[in-house]
């Protein structure tokens, strides 16, 4: 089932930072059973519990700390979905510079879907999540395109990091 980049308001633009706990009540229990093919990007922190979540047919076992990316166009498989929380980053293809896209997918498909948290202890990879997650609740009135910046910046940092570690 196609799922589109549908943000609760226009304010949000092209990166949606919430947690997975405020995902599972706005899409509803049925939305999260079967198979999707996401026309966005995701990435989640497991903050809390333990869940196997399927990306492209390989299952991967989420554990605290672990971090899961899926990217647009692959067909992916919630596990228990209600048995995990923390922080989940929900972005168009174009949400970061061309650049950043540009060194990040060309590492293709060798950049994983999962990395343990053993993998990226010691990294900078939690603190650009940090960055991230106060920029997310930073208010700034009427500076909307500044804000967005700021998370296409701090969004880029984490992916590259992510795409510098290998599981």
């Amino acid at each position: 089932r196609a799922v589109q980049f549908d943000p609760p308001t226009a304010e949000i633009g092209s990166i949606e930072v919430l947690s997975l706990e405020r995902m599972r009540v706005r899409g509803g229990a049925d939305e999260f059973l079967t198979p999707q093919r996401l026309d966005f990007e995701m990435v989640i922190r497991i903050d809390a519990g333990a869940a196997v979540h399927t990306v492209d047919f390989f299952d991967h076992e989420l554990n605290l700390g672990d971090v899961l990316w899926v990217r647009a166009g692959q067909v992916h498989q919630w596990g228990q979905i209600a048995e995990i929380n923390g922080p989940a980053v929900l972005f168009t293809p174009h949400a970061i510079d061309d650049r950043t896209s540009e060194m990040v997918r060309a590492v293709g498909t060798s950049t994983p879907n999962h990395w343990p948290a053993a993998v990226i202890e010691g990294t900078p990879v939690a603190e650009v999540w940090d960055l991230l997650l106060a920029s997310s609740q930073q208010t700034t009135g009427d500076r909307a395109e500044l804000r967005e910046a700021v998370l296409a910046n701090a969004l880029g940092a984490l992916l590259a990091q992510l795409t510098l570690v290998r599981p």
